[in-house]
């Protein structure tokens, strides 16, 4: 039985790829916690 290959790391997951714009992960970021923060109230 073939075992698929283990999961990336958290780092990798977070950053699809090292030469993607910082700005754009960070406003990514930014909008996932503001969703968060809608949905606690």
């Amino acid at each position: 039985m073939d075992f698929p290959p283990p999961p990336p790391t958290g780092t990798e997951m977070n950053f699809p790829s090292p030469s993607q714009d910082s700005t754009e992960i960070q406003m990514a970021y930014a909008r996932l916690q503001r969703k968060h923060l809608n949905l606690k109230k």
